[in-house]
């Protein structure tokens, strides 16, 4: 509707630049989209810039100049609209979540494989444990598979400058931190590795072992831990910070059986040496 409506203001202002008057062909049409435009209830300020080009050409004498100062004031009261509901509705998709807004894009990525790595999927590639030369191969086809799908998402907009370029980063880092899964196989699970956690992947919905949150110290992973602690006051068991041994980095979890049977055993034992040798 509102590219009809820019065409016919645009053909009358032609008209009036040339001829010092509208073209009567087609002049039925042209009113009948003006008023549909007009009875349509949206972009207010719009509407009754073109209602007040309508009423004044269907004058029986009106002054060209005049007209077309209207119709170009419309032209550019339409335009501006335009341009105001493209930011809108982009500050809108910006405003979705990471996991939602690209889930397409994640399936995609998730069944890509490597001609580099004898076809392995991308979904397994962990940057963090990877040589230099695969996460930086890596890296560059994430960056350029989600830099396209933000722009295909806002490709309407005016123009591309610094918020556009850190929405594409978040956009990337979202990517990569997700990489590093695999596939929840027959028989696995998850206390034979301490790097993965088990879980519902959302872009495909099945069970999967995803990569844990990465600490560069035990003094970020115990802050960590304690926050987690904060924010889940009914969960009660406790949640601890251990390095892990297949990336080198520290993660949090919660204590499993196993651990829990270890650690009593440790405290008998102690318990034992302090009575034999009251220490």
């Amino acid at each position: 509707m509102e590219q009809t409506i820019k065409s016919t203001l645009k053909r009358w202002e032609n008209s009036l630049v040339r001829f010092g008057k509208i073209d009567q062909w087609n002049i039925s049409e042209d009113y009948a989209a003006l008023n549909t435009f007009i009875f349509s209830g949206k972009y207010k300020e719009a509407r009754n810039a073109i209602r007040d080009c309508r009423d004044y050409s269907m004058a029986g004498i009106y002054d060209a100049s005049t007209l077309l100062d209207k119709v170009q004031y419309a032209c550019r009261i339409l335009n501006r609209t335009e341009s105001g509901k493209t930011k809108k509705e982009s500050k809108k998709n910006n405003s979705v979540g990471q996991s939602k807004r690209f889930l397409s894009i994640t399936k995609k990525l998730y069944n890509e494989k490597l001609r580099f790595k004898d076809g392995e999927n991308l979904r397994g590639i962990d940057i963090s444990i990877e040589d230099g030369a695969t996460s930086r191969m890596v890296r560059r086809i994430v960056e350029k598979r989600m830099c396209q799908a933000y722009y295909r998402q806002h490709k309407e907009d005016d123009d591309h400058g610094a918020r556009d370029r850190h929405y594409m980063k978040r956009a990337t880092s979202f990517q990569l931190h997700n990489l590093g899964q695999i596939e929840c196989a027959v028989g696995l699970c998850r206390t034979e590795s301490t790097h993965w956690k088990k879980m519902y992947d959302p872009a495909t919905g099945k069970k999967v072992f995803k990569k844990k949150d990465e600490y560069s110290s035990y003094e970020e992973a115990s802050d960590a831990a304690n926050e987690f602690a904060l924010r889940h006051p009914e969960d009660k068991r406790q949640v601890n910070a251990y390095k892990c041994a297949h990336c080198g980095k520290w993660h949090i979890g919660h204590y499993t059986p196993e651990d829990e049977k270890n650690i009593m055993t440790w405290l008998h034992f102690g318990d034992m040496l302090h009575k034999r040798y009251k220490c």
